[in-house]
């Protein structure tokens, strides 16, 4: 949690800093610059073993923070060189960002997703703190400080991705499965869209804007932490959702909102878009057992293309209704996408939704795993996981081979009702509501069919 609240705040106080006179254009490079660091991304994790991936992306994170952030805050020095050295400083800092974010999300996809919310969560507030702490440094204090916490996000890195590996004893190093979740890329396109073109009717920056985007996580952390064994991620859907469709809608639909009103309202639900983006890869990255690496970047490149994409259709509206109504159209633009992603969204309700991924068993690498071996492989990584008891094991194996309650008594010899406190047990331990969801989890070929 502390070592990517160390990342999240080192990009708010680095770019936050960088050339004020040209921030408009900073943050548009930096939007370009991760879209293109989140396609190579995806594209590293689909060619190489994510043991590779990792290896090569940790380095060249943390290198790319340490001499982005020399660069940023190098450049009022030059000013007339300033464009030049913020381009390279944004595609720097883009690289350290986006390659940590992935390195981050991977790690959390191995946990329970319940965990991987509290953790994603917890690491926006946290880096909030950090920000306020800091942010009053001057210039040069503040460039040591950043050095520290690159230095910081990347020991604690190295520490946690040990400790989990250590705890699921994750030794699987299969290539990516370049699997489609067509349904949750159709909703970050939607949304991104939307937000877009809000952006040329509310300014995206002021006060209070940090604030507004942590008060998300914070209250989803609340609710982890209040509920406890009881949370279910489909809450933090049920949450977030809300969030991001009502900001865009108030503003959309009472233009006359102050901008210290509206502003706060549209980074309030972009906070709960990013949280969202991240959360959805871990999920489905643990129950498809496909690479987070691979899914974090697919989003991620949809999330930054198609803000840049509103933002252009927002111009050109603007330009087509250049004697007026240009505000109210592009209101009921945005509206429309978001109500095609309130549709996708509400289309899905399982913790361990595909989002219309077809998945398939299969190693990854060119050849197709038994599918059976896959499953018994499955089960016995969640049983050490999760540490499942001997009778839990044997009933979830019968489980997977589709025997109902009474068959498995018949074959355990034991009663019924002792089967349902076992199934009981199971999907408490590994969080999921019916067999269809176990059989997501699982990797069952027929999963999705069901």
């Amino acid at each position: 949690m502390f070592g990517f609240a160390f990342s999240k705040a080192w990009a708010y106080l680095t770019l936050t800093r960088s050339v004020p006179m040209a921030q408009n254009l900073s943050l548009l490079n930096f939007e370009a610059a991760s879209a293109l660091a989140a396609m190579c991304i995806a594209l590293l994790a689909l060619t190489l073993t994510p043991s590779r991936v990792k290896s090569k992306l940790s380095p060249i994170s943390f290198g790319a923070l340490i001499a982005a952030a020399f660069i940023l805050f190098a450049a009022p020095a030059f000013p007339e060189m300033a464009f030049m050295l913020n381009t390279v400083g944004n595609l720097l800092a883009a690289v350290g960002v986006m390659g940590l974010a992935a390195l981050w999300t991977d790690l959390y996809a191995l946990l329970n997703p319940i965990r991987a919310t509290f953790f994603a969560s917890g690491s926006v507030v946290l880096s909030w703190f950090i920000c306020f702490a800091l942010e009053a440094n001057p210039t040069g204090r503040l460039f040591v400080l950043l050095c520290v916490i690159a230095l910081l996000a990347w020991g604690s890195y190295r520490k946690s991705t040990q400790a989990v590996v250590d705890e699921l004893h994750q030794a699987d190093d299969r290539r990516c499965r370049p699997i489609i979740p067509y349904r949750a890329v159709l909703f970050i396109a939607s949304y991104s869209l939307a937000y877009g073109l809000m952006l040329g009717l509310v300014p995206f920056s002021g006060p209070g804007i940090s604030e507004s985007r942590t008060l998300p996580a914070l209250l989803v952390l609340i609710i982890l932490l209040a509920s406890a064994k009881r949370f279910n991620v489909r809450m933090l859907y049920n949450i977030a959702f809300p969030t991001m469709a009502g900001g865009i809608l108030i503003v959309a639909l009472l233009p006359g909102v102050p901008v210290g009103v509206s502003a706060p309202l549209i980074n309030f639900s972009y906070g709960a878009m990013n949280l969202m983006v991240t959360v959805v890869a871990c999920t489905i990255s643990y129950a498809s057992s496909t690479s987070a690496l691979w899914v974090f970047g697919l989003f991620v490149a949809v999330q930054y293309v198609f803000k840049l994409l509103g933002e252009l259709l927002c111009q050109v509206i603007a330009a087509l209704f250049w004697s007026g109504g240009a505000d109210g159209a592009t209101a009921l633009v945005a509206i429309a996408f978001v109500v095609v992603a309130s549709i996708v969204m509400l289309t899905e309700k399982s913790a361990f939704s595909q989002w219309g991924a077809n998945v398939h068993a299969g190693s990854g690498d060119g050849t197709e795993e038994d599918p059976v071996a896959h499953v018994r492989t499955r089960i016995d990584d969640l049983s050490q996981a999760y540490q499942l008891t001997q009778r839990e094991i044997e009933v979830l194996h019968l489980m997977a081979e589709g025997k109902t309650n009474h068959g498995i008594a018949q074959d355990m010899f034991i009663a019924e009702s002792t089967v349902k406190v076992h199934v009981q047990h199971i999907y408490q331990k590994l969080d999921v509501h019916s067999r269809k969801e176990l059989a997501r989890l699982l990797g069952m070929p027929d999963a999705n069919a069901s």
